[in-house]
């Protein structure tokens, strides 16, 4: 690749790809002579859905970087990068790996839960009101 061409950085997200983002934007100011390209596909919640994400990788070959709940479509894309030689990170794979680990206990599968409207989030907002 030329020294003037952009690398190309897929984020797939099952959720808003905030947390994907995140991790991205903290990265790559480690590179500021880096040129990179972001392609993002979020809510990657189904089977389709990936498969529309991988086809974007095949276009545009690149790092794949991904935040995938649900183990199924985890394993799939994971497959699809090791079969083509697709070069990837699971973001959160470690951190999650290691709590379960520390709490003793497995990991919910489902994506965004971060956003979840829970208890505390309607009492911040009735504190605000």
């Amino acid at each position: 690749m030329a020294d003037d061409a952009a690398h190309i950085i897929h984020l797939v997200s099952d959720s808003t790809g905030e947390t994907v983002n995140s991790v991205i934007r903290a990265a790559l100011a480690r590179f500021p002579d880096a040129n990179a390209e972001a392609e993002v596909s979020v809510f990657v919640r189904s089977m389709p859905a990936l498969d529309e994400a991988i086809a974007k990788i095949s276009a545009r070959p690149g790092l794949v970087i991904f935040t995938l709940a649900d183990r199924q479509l985890h394993a799939h894309l994971v497959g699809y990068c090791r079969d083509s030689n697709v070069p990837m990170v699971p973001a959160l794979d470690p951190v999650i790996a290691g709590l379960a680990s520390y709490f003793g206990q497995e990991a919910a599968e489902r994506p965004g839960m971060q956003h979840g409207l829970t208890t505390e989030y309607f009492d911040r907002i009735a504190a605000l009101d």
